[in-house]
C-alpha cells in the first residue's frame, strides 16, 4: 500500500480552526490503517497552537508511539519540527499526569474506606 501524501499548502500554519480540518483530512486517510505523510516543505511558520490542534491532539487520543509510526512529516524546516515535537511531549505528559491523578485518586478513597 502507498502512503498518501497530504501537502499543506499555506506558508503559515497558525490557526487552530486550520488545524482542526486538517487533523480531519490526516484522520480520513488513516481510518484503512496504515501512514500520512504530511508535506510540510511549503510551511516557513507553524504556531503552537496549530501543532497542539494538529500533532498534539493525534497524540493525546492515540499516543505518542501511533503518531510517531503513522504521520510521517517531510520537508519541514527545522523550527516547524521544534514546535510538533513541543507539542506532542506537552499532551504526552498531559496524558500522563491525568493517568497518575486517577490512579492516586483511587488509592485515595480505598485509603478512605478502610
Amino acid at each position: 500500500m502507498e502512503t498518501p501524501i497530504l501537502t499543506m499548502q499555506n506558508a503559515d500554519l497558525t490557526l487552530r480552526s486550520a488545524a482542526r480540518a486538517d487533523r480531519a483530512r490526516v484522520l480520513q486517510h488513516l481510518e484503512g490503517g496504515g501512514a500520512v505523510t504530511l508535506d510540510l516543505s511549503r510551511t516557513d511558520v507553524m504556531s503552537d497552537s496549530y501543532a497542539d490542534e494538529l500533532f498534539g491532539v493525534l497524540a493525546h487520543y492515540f499516543g505518542t508511539r501511533w503518531v510517531l509510526e503513522r504521520v510521517v512529516i517531510q520537508g519541514a524546516h527545522d523550527m516547524v519540527l521544534r514546535t510538533i515535537a513541543a507539542a506532542i511531549v506537552h499532551r504526552a505528559k498531559l496524558r500522563t499526569a491525568r493517568r497518575a491523578t486517577r490512579s492516586m485518586r483511587k488509592r485515595a478513597a480505598l485509603t478512605l474506606q478502610h
